[in-house]
């Protein structure tokens, strides 16, 4: 599959059948995978119905080759290769996959987050991350943003 260089090609909103579609073929590849994101704060309750323009799984600790392999079997848009994720386009939508390796993410090469708990949350037959891990990752998302702009939206 050819890699996708621009994120912003892929705009199609994702829906609940292709969300059940990558966490199936996640799970069928062998991976500790998670909802994460919105869906899994709408899942959780913790916010309400909307639209979705990606979908965000937490991945814990992955084999670096298979996942790399999982990824550039897809459309990766090898621009959110990063120290903390890798993406792929599928169905046109945006697909993040972001990565815990013993219990920590290390975003942008410099920042480490503790996930609180990596519990698992059955919902509606998916995976989905605790709220504590999704409410956590929002805290840190926020103060990486006011800390560290350039990193995060490339100015």
């Amino acid at each position: 599959m050819e890699p996708t260089r621009h994120a912003r090609l892929v705009s199609v909103p994702a829906d609940r059948l292709l969300l059940d579609t990558v966490a199936g073929e996640l799970a069928v590849a062998g991976f500790d995978a998670r909802v994460f994101g919105g869906w899994a704060e709408e899942l959780l309750g913790l916010r309400g119905p909307r639209e979705h323009s990606d979908i965000d799984m937490l991945v814990v600790d992955p084999n670096p080759q298979d996942l790399k392999s999982f990824v550039t079997a897809r459309s990766e848009i090898i621009e959110k290769r990063l120290s903390h994720k890798m993406a792929f386009s599928q169905g046109g939508a945006l697909v993040e996959l972001f990565l815990v390796h013993r219990g920590v993410t290390i975003f942008w090469d410099s920042a480490a987050h503790r996930w609180p708990s990596l519990a698992v949350v059955e919902l509606d037959g998916l995976r989905v991350a605790a709220a504590e891990d999704v409410l956590s990752y929002r805290r840190c998302h926020s103060a990486l943003h006011l800390a560290a702009p350039s990193q995060i939206t490339g100015r």
